[in-house]
């Protein structure tokens, strides 16, 4: 199939849904750009979930807006996906499975779910559709086409828009390979049922012998997906807490549940679900929770203890200890940097310490009565969900630290989002859901300084593997000293300008560090 056709035919479809929207939709800017994405599906799906966590790109309503993209598509015909099955396992998808329900389970852009059984076990099969990496190719070219007409305007500022496609095409890899999918559940299955025994958490078990690049075989979770329950909740609610009854389901226990666990992930474990929307949050009976889609995880690559206090101290209302952690959190960007520049020169250290005081007593009258805010409105049923969320408050505090070039490394801010969708789903679960006793909740079962612990030994580990792989390659030594030398001179020149623009913005903190320049 020639993929110019495909292009031209994208090309024309984006042009048409854009005016669509724009002219005909009686709706706010910011929705509009949330139809337009949605109504194209596939590629700008993920498009939008990336640009949802570019908060340095996006104005706030926008951003927000993009948060909890939905992706729905029509079904493929089931020959067509089961010739795909075949063709990826080698076998017959009838010679494998005692049934198959012919009506799928899950519709979306690149694949389809099936319900089956398999040697007397509920399973889910899980299938590429066909032609979709084609069709991908023709969206990635109308992207880029696209890319080059905004970046010859300068219309985003700081970062070109190929560097966003280039983020979506790295992303999509992972989607478009369900191995991966496979590698990522079982690990977060790891965590949950054998790392730390959680009898009230549930990860489907993968069936490696079935999983391959276009096709994925794994546990069917008895449970309702959280968007199809509040669904029911809000159509018909009597009949439906009479089954939550019946079934041994908490709500409250439930929306706490869902918030410690995510925390649990991507503080303790290091690997977390980063694609929590209603309907990858299943709900099971006697109260447990549960996930799919493992296409989309997080991992987090720089220190998160500066985070997991921040978070402590603003549930536990100690906002000047919050702002400080935060501030560490952010810096810890520069701190590899600061270690290189401090070998030469320890003048690079007490110039960085007294800009991260100053900063810390910035960022702390910027965000404390925001986080007050975030206090009082969370947990009460008063207000309207929207009002209560986290999520507009996560954002204000990330856009008031990037007035001091605090820039929140991608994952913090994949989990920052995770954490505000699954907040919006607890509010709904249970309108008495307060996100700071949660947090309270998450901290009563995990002590810190063991968490402290398990962070600094993943840390010593990684340290290990780096000081093998440098090993390794000393034999060019006068070429890494020389790269060296030059890494040097580019961070020093990095550090200037931060340190210039700071003392231009801010006159006081020029005085606080003049005799030290």
């Amino acid at each position: 199939m020639s993929i110019i056709p495909l292009v031209a035919g994208r090309l024309i479809s984006v042009i048409f849904i854009v005016a669509k929207h724009s002219f005909f939709t009686k709706e706010s800017s910011e929705i509009k750009l949330r139809l337009i994405l949605e109504n194209l599906g596939s590629v700008f799906v993920k498009l939008g979930q990336i640009l949802a966590m570019r908060l340095d790109l996006l104005p706030q309503k926008y951003a927000l807006a993009l948060w909890d993209l939905f992706d729905s598509e029509s079904p493929i015909p089931n020959e067509e996906m089961f010739f795909i099955f075949k063709k990826e396992t080698g076998r017959e998808i009838k010679d494998i499975f005692e049934e198959i329900e012919e009506k799928p389970l899950a519709v979306a852009s690149f694949g389809q779910v099936y319900k089956a059984r398999l040697k007397g076990e509920k399973v889910v099969i899980k299938i590429l559709k066909p032609g979709v990496e084609t069709y991908i190719r023709a969206d990635m070219i109308v992207l880029k086409f696209l890319a080059l007409i905004l970046d010859s305007f300068g219309l985003l500022r700081a970062i070109t828009v190929k560097e966003i496609i280039r983020q979506l095409e790295n992303w999509l890899k992972e989607e478009l390979n369900y191995r991966i999918e496979a590698r990522n559940a079982e690990i977060i299955y790891e965590h949950a049922l054998r790392k730390h025994r959680l009898a009230d958490v549930v990860v489907p078990k993968i069936y490696p012998e079935y999983a391959a690049k276009r096709v994925l075989v794994q546990e069917f979770i008895e449970g309702y997906p959280a968007n199809k329950l509040l669904l029911a909740l809000e159509k018909n609610p009597e009949k439906t807490r009479k089954i939550l009854i019946e079934k041994h389901i908490n709500l409250a226990k439930i929306a706490d549940d869902f918030l410690v666990d995510l925390m649990r992930q991507y503080f303790i474990d290091g690997f977390f679900h980063a694609d929590p929307h209603p309907a990858n949050l299943m709900i099971l009976p006697h109260s447990k929770i549960g996930y799919v889609d493992f296409g989309i995880v997080g991992r987090p690559e720089h220190g998160r203890i500066p985070l997991l206090k921040f978070i402590k101290a603003a549930a536990e209302q100690d906002f000047e200890s919050g702002a400080k952690n935060f501030c560490d959190f952010g810096y810890q960007v520069l701190a590899p940097d600061i270690e290189i520049l401090i070998e030469r020169n320890e003048r690079y250290f007490l110039i960085y310490n007294k800009i991260f005081e100053f900063i810390a007593k910035k960022l702390l009258s910027d965000i404390k009565y925001l986080l007050e805010e975030w206090y009082l409105n969370s947990g009460n049923p008063a207000l309207s969900p929207a009002k209560r969320s986290s999520a507009v408050v996560f954002f204000k505090i990330i856009r008031e630290a990037e007035k001091y070039k605090i820039k929140l490394p991608l994952e913090a801010i994949a989990f920052f989002r995770a954490l505000a969708i699954i907040d919006m789903v607890c509010i709904k679960l249970n309108n008495n859901f307060s996100m700071p006793e949660a947090i309270k909740l998450f901290f009563a079962r995990h002590n810190i300084r063991e968490i402290e612990k398990i962070v600094e030994e993943h840390f010593e580990e990684k340290e290990e593997l780096i000081a093998v792989d440098y090993a390794k390659s000393a034999e060019e030594t006068e070429e890494i000293r020389l790269k060296e030398k030059e890494k040097y001179y580019i961070l020093r020149e990095k550090f200037q300008n931060l340190v210039a623009f700071l003392i231009e913005k801010y006159p006081e903190l020029r005085e606080e560090i003049k005799g030290l320049m």
